[in-house]
């Protein structure tokens, strides 16, 4: 399993900047408020809501990717393997996250 390059995690939301995503030790890593696409109020507050949440689950998702992968590798048996689509899913989506992709 690789090492990521980032702020250590896990992140989370801050609690008075709600589109402030924050590492472990209370550093701000990103913010999910600057772009608008035309969106306004309330549903603009939404989306910058849910655009958090997404990103502060990050490490935790790139570390539940990674667990699956390492423990796939591990089976023996090609019909208990995840199916290759998935798998390549899997891979692409961790390159990406190491910026390979």
């Amino acid at each position: 399993m690789s090492k990521l390059k980032t702020s250590p995690g896990p992140w989370g939301k801050h609690a008075r900047a709600y589109c402030c995503v924050i590492d472990s030790k209370g550093r701000v890593v990103a913010s999910a408020g600057s772009s608008t696409n035309n969106i306004e109020g309330d549903k603009l507050m939404k989306t910058q809501e849910a655009n958090t949440n997404l990103i502060a689950a990050a490490p935790d998702l790139y570390v539940t990717l990674e667990t699956v992968a390492y423990y796939n590798d591990l089976i023996k048996d090609d019909l208990r393997k995840l199916p290759k689509v998935l798998r390549v899913n899997i891979d692409n989506a961790l390159a990406k996250a190491r910026g390979e992709a």
